[in-house]
C-alpha cells in the first residue's frame, strides 16, 4: 500500500496533487472522499497516511480527543501530522467564525496530547511527540509524530519525566 498525504477538511481543491487524498464532509471540487470527520472510526485503513494535514479544521471539531485518536490511527509508522488553529488571543480569527466550537492555547496540545498529558489526564488514548510547535500571526502551528502505543510503558514514562526534570534544571 502506498502511503499518502491526507488533507482533512480540505474544502475546495482547485489543483489536487496526485499523491494527496483530499477529504471533506462536503463534495467540493477536488474532494476524493466525502467523510464526516465527526463520525469515528473513519473509513480509512490503519497506517494509510504518511502525513496528515489539518489546517484550520480542529476548531470546528466537537470531539477533539476522538479526532486526534483517529489521526493517530491512520498515521503510518514514521508518519506525521501538521496542524494549524487560531490562537484564542487572536480574537478576529478565533471568535469571528460562528462554526468554531472550541478555542485553543498552546496548552491545549502540550498538556493533553503529549506523553505526559496522556498519562496524567487520560483524555486522549494516544500520545504525540512535538517536532515543531510555534505561535505565529495568531495561529498555533504544530508538527507531530505519533508515539507508538508500545512505547508508553511505565519505564518509558518515568524516563520521560526524569528527562524533563533534568532538562529544566540544565538550561
Amino acid at each position: 500500500m502506498k502511503r499518502k498525504t491526507y488533507i482533512l477538511g480540505c474544502g475546495s481543491v482547485p489543483d489536487p496533487l496526485e499523491d494527496h487524498v483530499y477529504i471533506d464532509r462536503m463534495p467540493f471540487k477536488g474532494v476524493d472522499d466525502v467523510i464526516d470527520l465527526e463520525q469515528t472510526p473513519w473509513p480509512i485503513k490503519d497506517g494509510a497516511a504518511l502525513h496528515v494535514n489539518v489546517t484550520h479544521v480542529l476548531e470546528h471539531i466537537r470531539n477533539f480527543p476522538a479526532f486526534m485518536d483517529e489521526c493517530h490511527r491512520i498515521c503510518s509508522p514514521g508518519g506525521s501530522m501538521y496542524f494549524a488553529v487560531p490562537h484564542v488571543r487572536a480574537t478576529q480569527l478565533a471568535f469571528s467564525d460562528p462554526t468554531h466550537v472550541r478555542f485553543f492555547t498552546e496548552h491545549s496540545f502540550i498538556n493533553y496530547v503529549s506523553v505526559e498529558g496522556v498519562m496524567k489526564h487520560g483524555i486522549f488514548r494516544h500520545a504525540w511527540t512535538f517536532v515543531h510547535f510555534e505561535t505565529v500571526n495568531g495561529e498555533i502551528r504544530g508538527h507531530l509524530f505519533p508515539v507508538p502505543d508500545e512505547c508508553l510503558t511505565d519505564e518509558t514514562i518515568q524516563m520521560w519525566k526524569d528527562y524533563k526534570k533534568y532538562y529544566a534544571h540544565a538550561k
